[in-house]
């Protein structure tokens, strides 16, 4: 895929091509398939071996990294099709030069024929004693058409320098054959500065002489032309020349890439007829055998006008092919890349950022996947400019159209560039709404949980010491988590200030909504900058919405894209305040919980007490007799003091404690009697 040593014919690039899109549309779906089916089994496979324990996979073997690799190929193989139409358009390309510059050859070849005979002709005829007047004329027509074909052979020649730039195969040999008219055509001029000329310049002719000789002429020539169908084929044939380059020359070449290869279609028609009027010209000039004396001088004039007006007419329909051509590639590839921009515009406009279900890691690859896009792309867009900019530097006849294309890409990939500024922006908000709103949820459920331990495992109401032991411990443990959990949702609290209402962008517009602009945008009337305040009075289009510029502007239309909402985000502060409120009750409940396992855990040491009898009452000593009742005491004072006088279970742990003070005060007389 990463080969770009193509071939330097057409036929065999055309034959790559060929395979590339056989291998996008045969193996890239049989190997997706087959990529489906081993993602399949690999799950299959992860749940077996985790169920056993063992689901140690190396990284580069897991679907994750398949899948990359199998986009990268996807990538390159695209950029393969593409480099590869883009080779094959500029060998067509240099395909219809070397036709053009084939053509032009032919034709050149057939003039300087005509003008060698010619020179020759009035050399011959000057020494007979020809007419000064004549002699002038047909001298000015010679000179005419070397100078024309003059300009004709210097274009052939850069044809020629693009074709050898270009590496066509058969560029020398045009090359060569260029080079070879050039030579024919100073010999030429050499044979028309240094031979004809210099006999042109002994001849004199009175004025007087001069006005009666074009008198005559002109008598001749309208007698010659009424009587004579040679005459009026030749005098037609003018016309027609005369007429198809007036057409020419007010031809239109299209303001789109449609127009310009409807031109260039009609154009390559009519080029073909003119191209096949040449047989018309060679006729006329064969007719020249039938006339003699003045009607063979008058004929020759009016044959040499035709030769010049078709010379002029191939030239300039030429020319025009050339320049059709042109502007048909440029165009092609402007639209192109105009195309590419647009899809990519589109894709942000009609993004829906509200959409619950939105994968943000996919929209994060494609992110980082269009800026690297962008960053390749931008050559191939700067060589598609700087082609534009070079036929309007050549002076090309649809300036305008190749301006107004250059104009509109720059604006669009301009505008593409803040899009993407607007793609990061709403990433980054529906992101962080995303990730509070699942931070909070996580927060949510850790509450759940420790409330319903509270409601359960530190709930019970029998228990030995032990046991209380270890809930009492588990009870300051799990207020130690409370504590830490609540610096967390404090956090979140506080971070609800600052969440983007990313779902109200969605929601309809039931009051103006302030909120500012992500980037600058520019269109017809409307020029607005990055951070402009702005405020939406309705947000019901698909990707427009319409706004008000400032406090009380004016009213206009914008993409929704380009306008993001401030925080804060109602939806986040609901949610901050609920989470706040189940913690709150979950220490409530704890604060609860934790008095009611102290009174538990008393009654449990009273029980205990209740128990002893008097010999083991008498087995401890004194002083551990009195620090047992003395912590009863006061945990009970304690816990007293902390409750509801009115809670049962309170008035019960009295009711126990002074059973057990007098329990203690029995034992202890009887101790002393004994």
């Amino acid at each position: 895929m990463q080969d770009r040593a193509f071939p330097s014919t057409l036929i065999e690039m055309k034959k790559l091509l060929s395979e590339s899109t056989r291998f996008r549309n045969e193996e890239v779906p049989l190997r997706q398939r087959e990529k489906q089916k081993l993602f399949h089994q690999y799950r299959e496979l992860e749940k077996y071996f985790e169920s056993v324990g063992e689901c140690d996979i190396e990284p580069t073997l897991r679907p994750d990294a398949l899948e990359q690799a199998w986009a990268r190929l996807l990538l390159a193989h695209q950029e393969r099709e593409r480099d590869l139409s883009d080779e094959i358009r500029r060998l067509e390309r240099l395909q219809r030069r070397a036709e053009k510059l084939h053509r032009d050859i032919k034709q050149t070849e057939s003039g300087l024929d005509n003008v060698e005979r010619h020179i020759e002709s009035e050399i011959r005829r000057v020494e007979r004693g020809v007419h000064p007047a004549d002699a002038k004329l047909a001298a000015e027509q010679i000179e005419q058409e070397l100078r024309a074909m003059e300009h004709t052979i210097q274009d052939m020649m850069q044809d020629a320098h693009a074709l050898r730039e270009g590496r066509y195969p058969q560029a020398n040999e045009l090359h060569r054959r260029v080079q070879q008219l050039h030579e024919r055509w100073l010999n030429a001029r050499q044979a028309f500065t240094g031979r004809l000329l210099p006999r042109l310049s002994s001849v004199r002719m009175p004025v007087q002489q001069t006005t009666v000789r074009r008198e005559t002429r002109t008598v001749l020539e309208t007698r010659v032309h009424d009587a004579d169908p040679k005459f009026q084929l030749l005098s037609e044939a003018v016309k027609w020349c005369k007429e198809r380059l007036k057409k020419l020359h007010e031809a239109d070449y299209g303001s789109d890439l449609p127009s310009v290869q409807h031109e260039l279609d009609k154009h390559q028609r009519e080029h073909k007829q003119i191209d096949q009027f040449h047989s018309k010209v060679e006729q006329c000039v064969h007719n020249r055998a039938n006339f003699t004396g003045e009607e063979l001088n008058l004929y020759n004039q009016h044959l040499s006008q035709l030769q010049k007006l078709y010379a002029e007419l191939l030239s300039t329909s030429t020319k025009r092919i050339s320049d059709l051509d042109a502007l048909q590639d440029f165009l092609q590839s402007a639209t192109a890349e105009l195309n590419w921009l647009n899809e990519k515009e589109q894709v942000e406009l009609s993004r829906d950022w509200a959409d619950p279900h939105i994968n943000l890691p996919a929209v994060q690859h494609y992110y980082e996947q269009l800026m690297s896009l962008l960053e390749k792309r931008e050559l191939q867009f700067s060589n598609v400019i700087d082609r534009g900019e070079a036929l309007i530097a050549q002076h090309h006849p649809a300036t305008k159209t190749i301006e107004t294309h250059l104009q509109v890409m720059q604006s669009q990939w301009a505008w593409v560039l803040q899009l993407t500024l607007c793609l990061e922006t709403h990433l980054k908000h529906t992101t962080q709404y995303h990730n509070y709103f699942e931070e909070v949820k996580e927060a949510e459920k850790w509450i759940l949980k420790r409330e319903e331990a509270l409601n359960t495992t530190f709930s019970q109401s029998e228990f030995t010491l032990d046991q209380g032991e270890r809930l009492l411990k588990g009870m300051q443990d799990l207020r130690e988590e409370l504590n830490t959990h609540g610096a967390a949702v404090s956090r979140l609290v506080e971070e609800a200030q600052d969440v983007r209402p990313v779902k109200q962008r969605r929601a309809p517009v039931t009051r103006p909504l302030r909120a500012e602009t992500v980037c600058a945008y520019k269109h017809a009337n409307v020029a607005i900058e990055k951070g402009s305040a702005v405020t939406v009075i309705d947000n019901s289009g698909r990707s427009r919405w319409r706004v008000r510029l400032g406090g009380a502007g004016t009213e206009v239309q914008l993409p929704g894209a380009v306008v993001a909402l401030p925080p804060p985000c109602q939806e986040a502060l609901d949610a901050a305040g609920r989470l706040r409120n189940s913690l709150d009750r979950v220490i409530q409940l704890w604060q609860r919980k934790q008095l009611r396992m102290r009174q538990n855990m008393i009654f449990a040491t009273i029980k205990v007490v209740k128990g002893w009898d008097f010999p083991q009452f008498v087995a401890m000593g004194a002083e551990q007799r009195q620090a047992i009742r003395r912590a009863l005491n006061e945990d009970a004072e304690k816990l007293l003091a902390e409750g509801d006088p009115a809670d049962p279970q309170l008035r019960r742990l009295r009711r126990e404690i002074d059973d057990v003070n007098r329990l203690f005060d029995e034992f202890e007389r009887r101790a002393r009697a004994e």
